[in-house]
């Protein structure tokens, strides 16, 4: 979703509108990984933290979604 799709698209200036503001990734299995970024406007004081979540049916199913990643990696 960018900036000019979003909730906030009024408070968003025309140039920034087009930047990505919200992201999904769809995973092996049915999984999904989002993100999501501040708007342009706000002043980048660099990465101070950051998490990750991955949500599956069963323990099962992302233990195999991440044994296939790791194997892709190598």
């Amino acid at each position: 979703m960018s900036g000019g799709e979003s909730p906030m698209a009024a408070q968003i200036p025309k140039e920034f509108a087009h930047r990505i503001m919200h992201a999904r990734l769809a995973l092996p299995g049915d999984g999904m990984l989002y993100a999501g970024d501040a708007p342009a406007l706000v002043p980048y004081e660099g990465i101070k933290g950051v998490s990750i979540t991955l949500n599956y049916d069963t323990t099962a199913q992302a233990q195999k979604v991440l044994k296939r990643s790791r194997q892709a990696a190598k």
